[in-house]
């Protein structure tokens, strides 16, 4: 597995990756409209472009394949932190959040959050992670289970 920089030329398998992941792994634990609706993110070209180039933006990749991607923000903000279904459970968010640390230590931030998915949180708390706010976001009015999840980081 390597770990890079996503480019634009990865659009196209990180958009598919977003897709298929939400609808085969999250779907136990969202309703059929709440997947709905969350996938239709993955359908914003313009918006994928402008992470990719605003954002620390990395893709695990295999061979071709690119197994998972992640990305953060200047501020410490971890706007994503997607693996691909056929490859969880084989350390690669693990990596990518790794890779994500080591950017937030270079920027000398003092901690990092994330808005996570119930389906993520176990993991997120696993790496250390605080709950520190649930609220329930609405989208389309379909309303979701959100939480806010934060590590301090060692100065």
């Amino acid at each position: 597995m390597v770990i890079r920089r996503a480019t634009l030329t990865d659009m196209g398998q990180i958009q598919l990756l977003y897709y298929h992941t939400i609808q085969a792994v999250n779907a136990r634990h969202y309703t059929q409209q709440q997947i709905t609706i969350w996938v239709q993110r993955c359908f914003n070209p313009q918006m994928w472009r402008q992470k990719i180039a605003e954002q620390y933006f990395f893709v695990a990749q295999n061979a071709a394949t690119i197994t998972g991607f992640a990305s953060i923000t200047h501020s410490g903000y971890i706007d994503y932190l997607f693996v691909h279904k056929d490859f969880q459970q084989k350390g690669i968010a693990a990596a990518l959040l790794e890779q994500l640390l080591q950017i937030a230590q270079n920027l000398q931030l003092a901690k990092i959050w994330a808005e996570v998915s119930i389906t993520a949180r176990p993991f997120f708390l696993h790496k250390g992670f605080k709950l520190t706010k649930t609220f329930i976001s609405t989208v389309n009015n379909v309303a979701f289970n959100d939480a806010v999840m934060t590590l301090e980081l060692k100065q």
